[in-house]
């Protein structure tokens, strides 16, 4: 076992023990955790461990890391949280086929500015835009998204209805272009209406929006999705290694 296993292993052993002591009720909300140095001691693990198993305790919503004051137990069952770690294509594989996406409906749009300006896309080209909802195994809600596709790909999209499949893989299958190139933005914002009415929030509630812009070997777009997340449900891991 590497170093990073170890740890990796160490941290699980940590967000487990912890997580029993909740579920039997032998810590409970107002409780204080253990200092770091105890659970370092207690787990012979580093203080690096075990920071990120209580980091990851806190994404779960049992606990909160006050300054001075240690970690204090804020509930006893976990809050849903979708954690994205995208950062290659083939991760992009894997989030499509562990989620499930739901087409509600679509409509072909002419892009105007505002399109350009939101989307990316040159202003006049003709796009098929579909409106979706994407679901983690468990059926929860994950985001809201809207899909672009060029009128000439449309027919993909029918295809991955429902099912556990990227569309850019499908539109690789049936159109034999390749996706050499993604671009990915990340912002932060509001929800306006539409938004509020798809991931059922309330309105001016923050959402976090993730743009992707799907390119083949020769610039050509092959697809645009916006997917906007609850921001209170959602994080985002990007793991940065020295080469």
């Amino acid at each position: 076992m590497n170093i990073r296993e170890k740890s990796a292993s160490e941290q699980e052993l940590i967000v487990e023990h912890f997580r029993g002591c909740l579920a039997e009720r032998s810590l409970q909300v107002g409780d204080r955790l253990p200092t770091e140095t105890e659970i370092c001691q207690q787990f012979d693990a580093s203080r690096y461990t075990v920071r990120e198993a209580l980091r990851r305790l806190q994404d779960l919503g049992l606990i909160e890391r006050r300054q001075g004051s240690g970690s204090v137990v804020i509930s006893t069952s976990e809050l849903h949280r979708f954690t994205s770690s995208i950062t290659s294509i083939p991760d992009l594989m894997q989030y499509a086929e562990e989620t499930r996406l739901d087409i509600l409906f679509a409509d072909t749009i002419i892009a105007s500015g505002k399109d350009e300006e939101i989307y990316g896309i040159p202003p006049k080209s003709i796009w098929r835009k579909f409106y979706a909802l994407r679901h983690d195994a468990d059926n929860n809600l994950i985001s809201y998204s809207e899909i672009l596709v060029p009128e000439a790909f449309a027919g993909a999209l029918s295809k991955v209805q429902g099912r556990r499949e990227p569309i850019f893989a499908r539109i690789e299958a049936e159109y034999g272009v390749r996706i050499a190139k993604v671009r990915q933005k990340m912002t932060a914002s509001v929800a306006d209406p539409n938004v509020k009415n798809r991931l059922m929030i309330e309105q001016g509630q923050s959402v976090f929006v993730v743009r992707r812009i799907y390119e083949s070997a020769d610039g050509e777009m092959v697809e645009v999705s916006l997917n906007y997340h609850p921001a209170d449900s959602f994080s985002y891991n990007i793991i940065m290694e020295r080469s």
